[in-house]
């Protein structure tokens, strides 16, 4: 029946095709659930991530995403932040990223989970805004 369970929440988690979704054990840092979504823009297959941590699957940016991971923990407190995808992605693009705790029965960690969204589109949008503003304040200056 637990296993039923897993799997309807697996289906569930995997229609959010557009937020990279996972759970971490605390303390470790293993893996033990990714969405769909997480492997596809990870680049990696679900079977290469479970049972991983940070250092096993993106050297480069682990250490960033682990203090994150320690400093939710600690706190036992949400945090939401902004962040490039890991370095072993194709093409670096900005994510808002929020990672929560997840408790045992006694109220002690034993997770931290994360549910990030692509918002590189944002800002590309509003680098074009600021550049259209500039621009047009030079055509007002120059008179044309």
């Amino acid at each position: 029946m637990l296993s039923d369970k897993f799997n309807i929440m697996q289906q569930i988690l995997n229609q959010m095709s557009n937020h990279w979704i996972w759970l971490k054990t605390y303390p470790g840092g293993e893996y033990v659930f990714v969405n769909d979504a997480f492997c596809v823009g990870s680049g990696l297959k679900r079977d290469e991530i479970i049972g991983k941590n940070d250092f096993d699957l993106w050297y480069k940016d682990a250490q960033h995403f682990v203090s994150r991971d320690i400093a939710v923990a600690e706190n036992k407190l949400p945090i939401i932040v902004k962040e490039h995808t890991p370095g072993t992605y194709t093409e670096r693009r900005l994510l808002e990223t929020m990672k929560f705790p997840i408790f045992d029965d006694d109220h002690n960690v034993i997770g931290v989970a994360g549910i990030a969204r692509d918002i590189q589109w944002e800002e590309d949008l509003q680098h074009y805004m600021q550049q259209s503003v500039a621009d047009l304040a030079q055509i007002v200056k120059e008179g044309r």
